[in-house]
């Protein structure tokens, strides 16, 4: 194939994908697989969960190929999978501490909510946009490099020009002030818990 998977559009991987072209497959693990296990184990912080949920990613596309329809650019799609299926472990992992612990006593009561009252995904995900917005602009600049494109600390010190202590200490103040705008948006323990996952 003569086209590389970092420049696919999505109309192209589509198309190859449902005429059943192993190769796109095989080209599109290759490209993105590290940087999408990079960017899922940020969240997981579990090595064996962030390989499974990386690589569940692949088998969807495939198993999903012949109806798959991709909307957005091919590696945004990739990461926003990515994120989603973290979202997911985290909270049924919330869910489980709330079964066999007592630490966690607001969790249960808040998962048990109707689906009406419960946190869905896109609020969280527009909560978490709006926290970032307010962050002073270089937390929000190493912020976004780091959890939304995936870089390490040493890329961004790299690309920014800066040192990776700086890095650090700019996603400590970022994660912190985030933490704090969360409760007070919102007092689920849920969203206290998932969140407290990431730092």
């Amino acid at each position: 194939m003569s086209v590389s998977a970092a420049l696919l559009t999505p109309e192209q991987l589509c198309r190859q994908l449902a005429a059943g072209d192993q190769a796109t497959l095989q080209l599109l693990f290759k490209t993105f697989y590290n940087d999408l296990y990079k960017f899922t184990w940020k969240f997981v912080r579990n090595q064996e969960v962030a390989e499974e949920l990386t690589q569940d990613i692949f088998i969807y596309l495939w198993e999903n190929r012949e109806t798959l329809q991709i909307n957005s650019a091919v590696k945004a799609y990739l990461y926003t999978m990515a994120r989603n299926r973290a979202f997911n472990y985290l909270k049924s992992r919330v869910a489980r501490m709330s079964v066999v612990s007592d630490e966690v006593p607001e969790t249960y009561a808040a998962l048990s909510q109707t689906p009406e009252e419960e946190l869905s995904q896109q609020e969280l995900e527009k909560l978490v946009s709006e926290g970032i917005e307010q962050l002073p602009e270089k937390c929000r600049i190493v912020f976004n490099l780091s959890r939304q494109e995936g870089l390490s600390y040493q890329q961004i010190a790299d690309e920014l020009q800066i040192s990776p202590k700086t890095v650090e200490a700019h996603m400590s103040t970022a994660l912190k002030k985030l933490r704090t705008f969360l409760k007070t948006v919102w007092a689920d323990a849920v969203l206290v818990l998932l969140y407290m996952f990431i730092s």
